[in-house]
């Protein structure tokens, strides 16, 4: 009888929901109150991403991370898949977001099934091991630095300062992980040794987990009320007539 397996469990899961989001995201920034006739500008930024979008970005915020440096790049936007009714547009960049939720979400469920007792047969060298975590480290600076960012936007880009507050959360995390890591590798046998007996019990990884639960949870209520605010004299401000031009000043 085979046993239920994390790591392929939490990545479909989490890729089936993210694309969702992905899906869903133009109909519902369309449905929700957006200033019309803006859809590049500063208008956009205000409302954009829509909340289920963000709360996908918060939750994966470390795949969003990897996806981010290739916005700069010429073929970002190129579009993967189209349909026009209902509007759906998935681009490369989009694309690059849901490969790299598969390959955080594969990575943490191999810790689950290691926690069971089902780890991997594959055998690494120490020096092998040292660089995933100092690169794991370096991820991790990353992420925060991303989450700062994005913490210290203005109003103009509000959707993006809500996620803010989860990139800082994930990023300190992963980098107290891999510097724990680390320090377990580097350290004499004797203080190895104690690492790897004295593991996290069962009994503590649920509380943390609990714990973890209940602030994501909090945050996501956050994200739905704190709703972006358009004053609405801004919303049908692009459906305005510009006010007449005077009439010129009369001749001597």
């Amino acid at each position: 009888m085979r046993t239920f397996s994390w790591r392929w469990a939490l990545p479909l899961q989490q890729i089936a929901l993210a694309t969702a989001a992905l899906v869903y995201a133009p109909s519902e920034w369309k449905a929700r109150p957006h200033l019309i006739g803006d859809c590049t500008g500063v208008g956009r930024r205000a409302t954009w991403p829509p909340p289920l979008l963000r709360i996908s970005y918060a939750l994966n915020f470390p795949a969003l991370t990897a996806a981010y440096p290739a916005q700069f790049a010429s073929w970002s936007d190129n579009r993967v898949f189209y349909r026009r009714e209902p509007f759906i547009w998935l681009s490369a960049q989009d694309s690059l977001f849901l490969l790299a939720i598969g390959a955080l979400w594969y990575w943490l469920g191999a810790m689950l099934d290691g926690l069971r007792g089902r780890r991997s047969s594959v055998q690494r060298s120490k020096s092998m091991t040292i660089a995933r975590q100092a690169i794991g480290c370096v991820f991790a600076v990353g992420v925060v630095a991303l989450g700062t960012y994005y913490s210290t936007l203005s109003n103009a880009d509000r959707p993006y300062r809500q996620i803010g507050p989860f990139g800082l959360i994930w990023g300190v995390t992963l980098f107290c992980y891999f510097v724990w890591r680390l320090v377990a590798i580097l350290s004499p046998p004797t203080v190895e040794r104690w690492v790897s007996i004295h593991r996290p019990s069962a009994k503590l990884i649920r509380g943390a987990v609990s714990i973890v639960l209940l602030i994501v949870t909090a945050l996501f209520f956050w994200i739905h009320f704190q709703a972006s605010v358009i004053p609405p004299e801004q919303l049908n401000s692009w459906r305005q007539l510009p006010p007449p031009v005077p009439p010129p000043p009369p001749s001597p």
